[in-house]
């Protein structure tokens, strides 16, 4: 794609380009007003403004379906026909649907290969340990982390959905300390798509170890990788759209785990499903109410999106578990998913916790009212942009007393130490990078605030932060990383980079040219990560759905402040995100074909 095309102008360039392509073919196709020529243009151009705003395909009326497939630019549709692909742009499936071909092709071979795993021969449950793991089971109590061990240790594929703290990490801590219970030398692999994300899973993992027997823990100690990696770098991506992993290289490994799969799009999707080895094992932890991937497609929120079993898999799980009952839950995707409910970092009565059940299942007037009752860890701001620069007062008033006590004692940990800690206590997170409450003017305002109150003789740019944007192999920098700009002991100012207890230390000659400031963050780009209190900025767009807000609300830890109109507020939480995509509908017929 042309950089220099903004996301307005490449639907029509595409849709003039193929047109191109068909007056090559049929020149009477360049005569003015043909009908063939003005639906090809009219429906790609639809098509690529439809796969701008995640979605996969586009609905056809019978009538453009006809005059498209008169333009010689339709593949036939792979499943009805036998013939070898011709290589033609486009598909029209048999429920007149239009697909990009290379869509198409993702979404086909997706569906094939979730069906394969799915179809493979289950393997026995290892009831010893799982016992152990989770004693209420002696009791008879029906444990819904329990049920999603048994249901990974049995079979190929298991996607776990669950909000902030409903025990996704804990779960697979107990996973990975039954599977080396029964296979000691099990290679392990940890992923997600932002570094920022592996690193709070892999950390995650490393703190739960306490909580499992010693014997057990100490086993998963030797074999827990030391390193959780982006998804990009764990396939190998060449950053030319190649990878080096995939159907043809298989991933060395026994067990995968994937964090934050709601960010899968259909193409990358497609890729890590390729790259499993033939008895590879895939778990894919998410949450199926957050925002979904930037790019096309939803494959998490499409595949859990009704959780359920197979009588054979609740026979099997509920004898595994020593259960008396497993309730039936039937699904029209059975044994793929699991669903969490509970959650334990929210109390019953947590403002945050009720305001995201509310906001998940759409019910605005309730949410409006608890915003209005004001628990205490919830502060509704209403709409005014003048409550903003003291909401930054405020939360930025920590970061700068760290600062200011590290400012003449450079290279100190501890100090250190303690302004990362600060920094991680408050983050703003907007819609957009644009307008008045977008990133680009709430880091220039809060860059601004910031410096004012920094010692007089230190240098404005003292901690300030720093996103990077893009992978950089030469400093092991990956997109989504926060630099801090701290004193170095040497004088001026160098970049720190902080993972769990490790630190990285780069002189600013070595920093990538594209950085953003990141006081203020997209909710996009805040997924995967959590902070003390969130500052959620709600302007007035069409495009903020249920899913944004409740991802947005759902990254506060400890208290939640919105800015925003209950116009705004309403509007995106009756404004659910659904993606017009095939790929449940592909797999149920992968599923039945012999």
């Amino acid at each position: 794609m042309n950089d220099r095309l903004n996301e307005s102008s490449w639907p029509q360039a595409l849709a003039d380009a193929l047109l191109g392509w068909a007056q090559q073919l049929h020149p009477e196709l360049a005569e003015p007003g043909n009908p063939i020529a003005e639906t090809l243009r009219r429906c790609v151009a639809q098509l690529e403004a439809e796969r701008a705003a995640g979605h996969v395909r586009l609905p056809l009326s019978a009538v453009d379906a006809a005059r498209l497939r008169a333009s010689g630019l339709v593949e036939p549709d792979p499943g009805r026909s036998q013939t070898q692909p011709l290589g033609l742009p486009l598909v029209i499936d048999a429920a007149s649907q239009l697909y990009l071909h290379r869509d198409h092709e993702h979404e086909q071979a997706l569906a094939a290969r979730i069906a394969a795993l799915h179809a493979a021969p289950p393997s026995p449950i290892a009831e010893q340990p799982l016992r152990r793991l989770f004693p209420a089971l002696e009791h008879g109590e029906i444990d819904a982390q329990a049920i999603a061990v048994a249901q990974a240790l049995r079979q190929r594929l298991t996607l776990i959905s669950g909000g902030p703290g409903t025990g996704k990490t804990s779960t697979v801590l107990r996973l990975l300390a039954c599977v080396l219970a029964e296979q000691p030398a099990a290679r392990i692999r940890l992923a997600a798509p932002t570094g920022k994300a592996a690193q709070r899973m892999l950390e995650a993992l490393q703190d739960g170890l306490a909580r499992l027997p010693t014997d057990l823990a100490n086993r998963l100690a030797e074999r827990l990788p030391d390193q959780a990696l982006t998804l990009h770098r764990l396939l190998g991506a060449d950053g030319q759209g190649g990878f080096q992993h995939g159907a043809e290289r298989p991933l060395a490994l026994d067990w995968l785990v994937v964090d934050e799969a709601s960010m899968l799009d259909l193409a990358l999707a497609r890729q890590l499903f390729d790259a499993l080895p033939p008895e590879g094992r895939l778990v894919l932890l998410g949450d199926r109410h957050q925002l979904a991937a930037v790019e096309n497609g939803a494959v998490f929120a499409e595949l859990s999106q009704e959780p359920g079993w197979s009588e054979t898999t609740r026979a099997a799980l509920q004898k595994a578990l020593g259960l008396a009952e497993l309730p039936p839950r039937p699904s029209p995707l059975p044994d793929l998913a699991i669903q969490f409910e509970r959650s334990h970092r929210f109390a019953a009565d947590s403002g945050i916790g009720r305001l995201a059940a509310c906001v998940r299942d759409g019910d605005a007037d309730t949410a409006l009212a608890l915003l209005a009752e004001a628990p205490s860890d919830l502060c509704w701001l209403g709409e005014s942009p003048e409550a903003l620069p003291g909401e930054l007062q405020r939360g930025l008033s920590g970061y700068a007393h760290a600062l200011s006590q590290l400012w003449p004692r450079p290279g100190d940990a501890a100090l250190e130490l303690a302004v990362w800690q600060a920094w991680d206590g408050f983050r703003v997170l907007c819609a957009g990078h644009g307008g008045p409450l977008g990133t680009q003017a709430v880091n220039a305002l809060a860059a601004r605030m910031l410096a004012a109150r920094l010692p007089a003789d230190a240098p404005p740019e003292l901690g300030q932060p720093l996103l990077v944007t893009r992978n950089q192999a030469e400093t092991g920098l990956v997109n989504g990383d926060i630099l801090l700009l701290l004193p170095a002991a040497n004088g001026g100012l160098q970049a720190q980079l902080r993972r769990g207890s490790e630190t990285q230390s780069l002189p600013r000659a070595r920093l990538p040219a594209e950085l953003d400031g990141a006081f203020a963050l997209t909710v996009h780009k805040a997924q995967g990560s959590e902070f003390d209190t969130t500052l959620l900025l709600v302007p007035q767009l069409d495009r903020n759905s249920r899913e944004w807000l409740y991802t947005g609300a759902t990254r506060a830890r400890r208290m939640l402040r919105l800015l925003g109109s209950e116009a705004a507020l309403r509007a995106a939480i009756e404004n659910p995100t659904q993606r017009r995509s095939g790929l449940a509908e592909a797999l149920r017929c992968a599923s039945t074909r012999p």
